[in-house]
This record gives C-alpha cells, sequence and structure tokens, in this order.
C-alpha cells in the first residue's frame, strides 16, 4: 500500500469527465475513463499513472469534511484529492485498494471546493462527502445509510482476505 506523496493538479486530460456537484450526507456516483495521465508519485519516486474525474462541493468556511470513495473492480486502487479554488491542495488519501477516506478538519472558506477522485483503472466510483453541519433527522440517517453501506464494503473484504487465506493455507 502506498499513499500518494504528491499529485500535478493542473495535469489537463483530454477527455477527463465532466464535473459535477457531490451532495453533502448522499452517495455521488461517476465513471472514470477518458485519457490516461500522471497522477503522482509513490514513495519510492516511481510515477503513478490512470485516471481522474474532478467534481465540486460546497463547503462553509470553519466546517471540516470527510470524504469516502469506493471503486469498483477486483484490485482496483482509489485515492481523493480536495483543492480550493486557489488550485492549493488542501489533504490526500492513500492510494489503496477498494476505498480511500480523506478527512479535513476544516476549511477556510465558504464556497466551491474541487474534489479529484483517481484510479489506476477506468470504471465506476461512488463518493461520500461527510461535513460538519447543524444535524437534522434525514443528514442523520444519510450518515447512517452511508456507514452501513461502508461496513458491508469492510465486512466483504475481511471475507474475502479470510477465505484466500485458507485457500493458500491448503
Amino acid at each position: 500500500m502506498f499513499g500518494l506523496v504528491c499529485f500535478i493538479t493542473n495535469f489537463a486530460f483530454a477527455d477527463a469527465p465532466d464535473s459535477s456537484k457531490i451532495p453533502l450526507n448522499q452517495d455521488h456516483e461517476g465513471e472514470l475513463g477518458g485519457t490516461i495521465g500522471h497522477i503522482g508519485w509513490d514513495p519510492l519516486g516511481h510515477g503513478i499513472d490512470g485516471y481522474k474525474s474532478e467534481n465540486t462541493i460546497e463547503l462553509k468556511a470553519g466546517k471540516g469534511v470527510k470524504l469516502v470513495a469506493n471503486v469498483t473492480g477486483s484490485g482496483r486502487k482509489v485515492g481523493l484529492i480536495l483543492i480550493d479554488e486557489t488550485g492549493v491542495q488542501l489533504g490526500a488519501s492513500k492510494f489503496d485498494v477498494k476505498d480511500a477516506t480523506l478527512n479535513v478538519g476544516e476549511v477556510s472558506y465558504s464556497g466551491i471546493y474541487t474534489v479529484q477522485v483517481v484510479s489506476d483503472r477506468i470504471g465506476t466510483y461512488s463518493v461520500c462527502a461527510f461535513a460538519d453541519e447543524d444535524e437534522t433527522e434525514a443528514s442523520i440517517q444519510a450518515k447512517i445509510d452511508a456507514l452501513t453501506a461502508e461496513l458491508a464494503v469492510q465486512q466483504q473484504k475481511l471475507k474475502d482476505l479470510k477465505e484466500k487465506e485458507k485457500e493458500n493455507a491448503k
């Protein structure tokens, strides 16, 4: 497992998917495809090529945000990057198999931010954003639903790992 150390955030992907808005506390689905490009470096200094999608999210000054992304496909990796309107990278997740989580404690202004979803392969992804906010019954239920979905993903990963260990023990 390599963490994303550096990203070239202004790399122009000729066929990058159109930007779309990520709603708070709801799953947002998208598709990665188009042209492969350089998305970062691993800790050993090797370049990582892949695909990216740029999405927007509206956040309030002084509030934190947690982004969770999942991808389909066995062994497929995903990462997340949060960028402010000036192009400054506020955070990047680990580039990991199946899912990625990025926590940013507090943003400095109210407005639109860019969320980049990157992967080593084309295909579908989903992102859910949880922002610190005044909670309502609907927002709490949305968080529970998203966490339940994340729990199911982790339980499946554990089950798959245990089955693989059993097969290797034979």
